[in-house]
């Protein structure tokens, strides 16, 4: 799915450029796909960024949560033969 968005913002910008009534000539598309494969990588890695970003994200309000919490209270030194959890 990710692989055709490069094609699919090519066919889409030539469209919008013969459809505002300009010409389209072999040298400014020749040269607008050489534009547009420069274009290919970042495209392609733009999803995982988003989704790096969202897990950033989490991570972030996971370790504030963390370090804002109040501190818990101290456990009593007790035989091993108590019961742990009353």
């Amino acid at each position: 799915l990710w692989s055709a968005v490069p094609l699919c913002v090519a066919l889409s910008v030539f469209a919008v450029y013969v459809y505002t009534g300009h010409n389209l000539e072999v040298s400014r598309a020749l040269t607008a796909l050489a534009l547009f494969d420069l274009l290919r990588f970042p495209l392609f890695m733009l999803p995982d960024i988003i989704n790096k970003m969202v897990e950033a994200g989490v991570s972030v309000s996971r370790i504030r949560s963390f370090l804002l919490c109040e501190e818990h209270k101290s456990m009593d030194q007790g035989s091993l033969q108590d019961v742990g959890v009353k």
